[in-house]
Parts: C-alpha cells; structure tokens; sequence
C-alpha cells in the first residue's frame, strides 16, 4: 500500500467517523502498534481487518473498509468503486456525480508550462511576500 493509498484510507475512516479518534484513545490501541518498524510493516501487510464490537459497524460499510484495505493493489477498490458502493450511495439513493457529469479536460499549452513555475529565491521572500502587513492584523 502507496503512502497515499494509506492517507486516502485514513481520512476517509476518519471523516466517515468508521474509526472514532476518542475510541482509539480511550482504548489507548490503534490498530496496528509496534516498537519495532519491521515487525509493524510486517503486521500491516498479514494482519487480518479486525472490526471493534463498538461502535457497531453496518456489512456494507464492513465490504468497503475490507475493500479499501486489500492487501493486493491490483484487487483493492477505486475511488470510483468508491463512489459508486451501496454503503457510499446509500443503497443508490443518494449518487455521487459521476466523473463525466462535472469533470472537463483543461488543455495546458507548452507556454503555459513554461510560465508556470518560476524561479523562488528563497522561501522566506515567499512567505514575506504572501503574508499580510503587520500593521493590517492587528485591530
């Protein structure tokens, strides 16, 4: 599993409230914990999903976790898998858009390209030249 694979599937358990923050803390657990990387690496990779008895968790929602966490790449879940899950949809009654619907292709000419990154010469100038004045934040 990619790091962004590992962050997607994080904030999407996280926001859908699948795996409470309180509830790992209160149980003070996670649900892989290691002191060692390797052994930890070694539990992401052949550990079993295993779902708390609380708070109770649907089947469907169970099938897309299960889905999302495939051990195999290839035979993990799209994001528009993803988008189209009875769990997701609530049973088709409420769709996503479909990509289609409200995504175009933008053409970016080579010019464009070209112009689009210059050169920084620090981040400080940067950071200088973005923040508003100090004279403006104060009342």
């Amino acid at each position: 599993m990619s790091s962004v694979d590992g962050h997607l599937i994080s904030f999407l358990l996280l926001s859908c409230n699948c795996i409470p923050v309180s509830d790992l803390h209160e149980r003070d657990e996670c649900p892989f914990i290691d002191e060692y990387i390797l052994a930890l690496h070694n539990k992401i990779k052949n550990k079993p999903v295993e779902f708390p008895e609380t708070p109770v968790i649907s089947e469907e929602l169970k099938s897309l976790i299960l889905r999302m966490l495939n051990k195999n790449p290839d035979a993990r879940i799209t994001i528009p898998e993803i988008k189209m899950h009875p769990w997701v949809t609530q049973n088709g009654s409420c769709p996503l858009p479909l990509e289609e619907e409200h995504c175009t292709v933008v053409e970016v000419t080579e010019e464009e390209v070209q112009n689009s990154v210059k050169f920084v010469p620090s981040l400080s100038a940067v950071v200088r030249t973005s923040l508003p004045a100090p004279d403006s934040i104060l009342p």
